[in-house]
């Protein structure tokens, strides 16, 4: 049976908004829960519980999940797209509000995103989603939604300006951005350039700019305890007056309104919650396959029936193996400890990972008057001990930089992580030093030699949050610090970007500074997104 050999991927978006982009790739919406809307070619799309729509490569759109909507997004590449002679001068135009729409046609298309989705879920390395289901997708919406009529898309070369143009806006979104300034970078005139905006976005510079700021002040609501004032000034307002009158304005609600209705959403009582929430949803989409294909449906937990008089081995399962929690901190919390016991006792996995170990709020180290060292284990012990109480591995990420040791104060997250070079190498020795010898005395050197540390990541390099020479400075210095304890312990790195291994700055630098400097890592770990 013939199998994709090529990368078509699933998204789900979940209470989000997505300002104006546009992908090289065939886009298929599938609505899962409440009201969505999706703008693109000139016209606002409202997409319901298994609603549908087909947007065409480089066409642009926006999306808007309201209240707590969700909607599944199929992509699809176009080198496939290319294989099964997809004409892209024949625009689809498939868009179904919701199931209400039910016609042959639309049922049809139903069905093979469902199965391409049953199929992606089920997918092992002997069992690819199968290409005969996406061709025949692929087939349905030029035989049956593509336009009478070819209707002239947008230049490549218009397309491609516009996207340098918004990556500049979405780099800068929170600065004082002007038209003139992006003009000069373009070398347009500003008039050209605000009739450019408003021709291939339908609005104008300023609104656009206004709409992405409060799209992230939206998240920052939702998802932080910042003040209402520190998230004006970050989003780029001028101030926290006419932040409030402007989220009022597009919301019809102030930010505090907004930012209460979210908290009690999330914290009614559990009685009151739809049970199998997600499982519901996936069910909108999944109750198209069709019944002699039909199987479980995939979920986080997969039921497998077995003789239970032999043994069961499940082959292609790496996500058992390292469970990440976000940050230090938030493992010393009840209700994320619940979640992890829960996800150990279901699933089971062998290490656990998270950031900030060495944050001010983790209170691991602090100096006297006399700028000396002083340490405090208390809070670690804490988190450790739970750790281990559930049969679990620390894959410990030394990291960030403790606010006396660090060169800057660059905090680039929502929490007190400063991610900077070290001013002061040995006392970092000392640190780090100081934090193994502890937990080699309190939990034995045989298990500490099981566990994974490591350094922050390569990819704050690129990210321009540390110099080029400071990260080898403290990649050397750490390396270092942890053999002089026990050789056998494991270090790793460099934990960046799947995207710069082929780089030639990004990991072929790192080993060739590695190789150079004798601190080579006993594994190689990167991050994929």
């Amino acid at each position: 049976m013939e199998h994709i050999s090529y990368q078509i991927s699933f998204q789900i978006y979940d209470n989000q908004e997505i300002p104006f982009q546009f992908e090289d790739e065939l886009l298929v919406f599938f609505g899962l829960n409440g009201t969505s809307q999706i703008f693109c070619r000139n016209s606002s799309y409202e997409i319901l519980p298994a609603g549908l729509l087909v947007i065409n490569p480089l066409e642009l759109y926006r999306l808007t999940c309201l209240g707590n909507a969700s909607v599944l997004c199929l992509h699809l590449p176009r080198a496939l797209l290319d294989l099964y002679g997809w004409q892209s001068t024949i625009p689809c135009a498939c868009y179904a509000r919701s199931n209400q729409e039910e016609l042959p046609e639309y049922r049809k298309v139903r069905e093979q995103i469902a199965l391409i989705f049953q199929q992606y879920f089920e997918n092992t390395d002997e069992t690819p989603v199968s290409a005969g289901t996406v061709r025949q997708l692929l087939h349905l919406l030029q035989t049956d939604f593509a336009l009478d009529k070819p209707v002239p898309m947008q230049r490549e070369s218009t397309m491609r300006r516009l996207k340098r143009i918004l990556d500049i806006i979405h780099e800068r979104w929170n600065e004082d951005i002007s038209l003139s300034t992006i003009a000069k970078q373009e070398y347009l005139s500003v008039s050209y350039l605000s009739r450019f905006f408003q021709k291939n976005l339908h609005m104008s510079f300023s609104q656009y700019v206004k709409e992405l700021r409060l799209s992230h002040a939206r998240q920052m609501l939702m998802r932080s305890g910042m003040s209402i004032t520190r998230i004006s000034y970050d989003c780029g307002f001028r101030t926290p007056s006419a932040f409030i009158e402007t989220f009022k304005q597009q919301y019809h609600q102030t930010p505090g309104q907004f930012r209460q209705i979210q908290q009690m959403a999330h914290h009614r009582p559990a009685t009151t919650l739809p049970q199998n929430a997600s499982q519901r949803d996936m069910h909108v989409l999944l109750d198209y396959v069709p019944e002699e294909k039909a199987a479980e449906i995939p979920t986080r937990a997969r039921q497998i029936r077995a003789d239970c008089s032999g043994s069961l081995y499940i082959k292609n399962t790496p996500w058992r193996r390292i469970l990440n929690i976000g940050y230090a901190r938030d493992g010393l919390m009840a209700p994320i400890q619940q979640q992890i016991e829960r996800a150990q006792r279901e699933i089971g996995f062998e290490f656990i990972r998270f950031h900030g170990i060495l944050d001010e709020d983790m209170h691991i180290y602090r100096e006297d008057e006399q700028g000396r060292p002083e340490f405090c284990f208390s809070y670690v012990d804490l988190l450790f001990d739970f750790i281990l109480r559930l049969g679990l591995k620390p894959f410990v990420e030394l990291s960030f930089m403790p606010s006396p040791l660090a060169r800057e104060q660059t905090k680039i997250f929502d929490r007190p992580s400063i991610i900077s070079g070290c001013i002061a190498l040995d006392k970092w020795s000392e640190l780090i030093a100081a934090l193994l010898e502890h937990f080699i005395q309190r939990y034995g050197r045989t298990n500490v030699r099981n566990w994974r540390f490591t350094t922050i990541s390569q990819s704050y390099v690129h990210l321009n949050c540390v110099n080029w020479d400071d990260y080898q400075a403290l990649f050397k210095t750490t390396w270092r610090a942890i053999k002089q304890v026990d050789v056998e312990l494991q270090f790793g790195g460099p934990g960046c970007f799947a995207e710069l291994i082929g780089r030639q700055e990004g990991v072929p630098a790192f080993f060739d500074f590695a190789q150079e400097r004798g601190c080579l890592p006993d594994f190689v770990s990167f991050q994929f997104n």
